[in-house]
């Protein structure tokens, strides 16, 4: 199997992804990588939205804090309209940062055995096109209904995309052992 930097399977795509398969998913050619199916992908976002919002919380409680006593009380909205802010920030730059360098995997895609590539090279998406992943990733769990939408798209899709994926033209691949 081809390597790509820093020792990871190179994803070779299996050929047409617009052909019909009469409701199937396509065989693995020999010599790809497969793709991550679904329940890979959830629990990698599970456990990453579990440290993401452990560290938004340990945040709101420090400046929860700092506000109570530099002024002695605070405003519950101005307050939720932050973390709000924080919270898309933190995820874009978690995830820019997790798919654009290294090993392209998050946490939660280690832990799970996943990494995000380019679509048709396999080669690491690079930095800009993790910006755009995360970032529409991030707008998409802004709206709420988009995230729901996102969240479930690799249903459906062919090759186990979600739109941030669509975005930034990558896939995420499952990691097997060597």
């Amino acid at each position: 199997m081809n390597e790509t930097e820093g020792g990871l399977p190179r994803y070779r795509p299996m050929g047409d992804e617009s052909a019909p398969t009469n409701g199937r998913r396509r065989e693995r050619s020999k010599g790809t990588t497969p793709l991550a199916s679904y329940s890979l992908r959830l629990g990698g976002f599970i456990i990453d939205l579990l440290v993401l919002e452990a560290v938004l919380e340990l945040i709101a409680i420090a400046f929860h804090l700092h506000l109570s006593v530099h002024s002695g009380h605070h405003n519950a909205l101005s307050v939720s309209h932050t973390a709000e802010i924080l919270q898309f920030v933190l995820w874009v730059v978690y995830g820019s940062a997790c798919w654009g360098f290294a090993r392209h995997q998050s946490l939660g895609m280690a832990v799970c055995r996943t990494s995000v590539v380019d679509a048709q090279s396999g080669e690491g998406l690079g930095f800009e096109r993790a910006l755009v992943r995360s970032l529409v990733f991030g707008l998409c769990l802004a709206t709420g209904f988009l995230a729901i939408v996102d969240l479930l798209w690799p249903l459906w899709d062919r090759r186990n995309q979600t739109l941030h994926d669509k975005a930034a033209r990558s896939v995420v691949i499952r990691l097997t052992r060597a």
